[in-house]
C-alpha cells in the first residue's frame, strides 16, 4: 500500500506536468514552509527560527531523503 508520500508524489508530478505543458511558472513551496513556520515555532516552543539560505539548504535536503 503507497504511504502519503507517494501518493503525494505522484499528485504532485502530474500537477507539475500541466503546468509545464501550459506553459505556466511553478515554484517550490518550501520558502512558504519555512516563514509559515516560524509563527508556529514561537507559539509552541517560544523560539523564533531566522530563515537563512542554508536553513533552507537543509530543509530541501531532508524532503528530498538526502542528509539532514
Amino acid at each position: 500500500m503507497p504511504n502519503a508520500r507517494t501518493v503525494t508524489r505522484f499528485k504532485e508530478i502530474r500537477l507539475v506536468n500541466r503546468t509545464f505543458e501550459r506553459g505556466n511558472r511553478t515554484i517550490k513551496g518550501v520558502g512558504m514552509l519555512l516563514h509559515q513556520g516560524r509563527p508556529a515555532w514561537k507559539l509552541w516552543f517560544d523560539i523564533e527560527p531566522v530563515v537563512t539560505p542554508k536553513l533552507r539548504e537543509r530543509m530541501e535536503r531532508s524532503i528530498a531523503g538526502g542528509t539532514r
